[in-house]
């Protein structure tokens, strides 16, 4: 039998410690600490709270506001926004840098993947654990909170909302572009 050293254990306990205070949220961007604990979420000891709002959404996404007022609209909205950060229709700048920005955190994936590495059959564990499972569910909800926001917007729209119950009128026109993107004159790839 194996023991375990107690450094190791020092380790592991201030790991999950000081990641149990700074936890994952879904829809929003994950932190090195975060991402230095990918082998605990990975054996599901830890998990990525998923917000309330994006739970409600991802079950019923089409749900009509009652009453059907901009007001209400605006109200469903703002949780969304909080928990899935600004939408698309928002210009970018420091505090919304778009949706490419807030996406890509780079290091932080490499970071994340490279403490994935550390468990062998990494894929297996994460099957058998049933995190696998649990990261289909995170998904789930960030994706149908962005339809729930933007079906909500869609009838703030159609009711001639004004904005944050309607996307803003620059996004209508089609002004807001990502200024690190270069812009496109055709398709993005060739087309027989």
């Amino acid at each position: 039998m194996r023991i375990i050293p107690p450094l190791a254990l020092a380790a592991v306990a201030l790991l999950i410690g000081s990641c149990a205070s700074n936890p994952r949220v879904a829809g929003q961007p994950r932190t090195f600490e975060s991402a230095a604990a990918t082998p605990l979420y990975d054996i599901n000891v830890l998990k990525t709270k998923i917000p309330v709002v994006l739970l409600e959404a991802r079950d019923r996404p089409y749900q009509l506001p009652t009453p059907l007022t901009c007001t209400e609209i605006a109200s469903l909205i703002g949780p969304l926004d909080e928990a899935l950060g600004p939408d698309l229709d928002q210009p970018p700048n420091a505090e919304n840098p778009g949706l490419l920005s807030r996406g890509g955190a780079l290091a932080e994936g490499a970071l994340e993947g490279a403490a994935g590495g550390l468990i062998p059959l990494r894929g297996w564990v994460r099957m058998l654990s049933g995190a696998e499972r649990y990261d289909r569910l995170v998904k789930e909800a960030i994706v149908a909170g962005g339809v729930r926001r933007s079906f909500l917007k869609g009838l703030g729209q159609a009711g001639r909302c004004v904005p944050p119950a309607s996307p803003t009128q620059a996004a209508l026109r089609g002004d807001i572009v990502n200024p690190s993107e270069p812009p496109r004159r055709g398709p993005q790839y060739p087309v027989r």
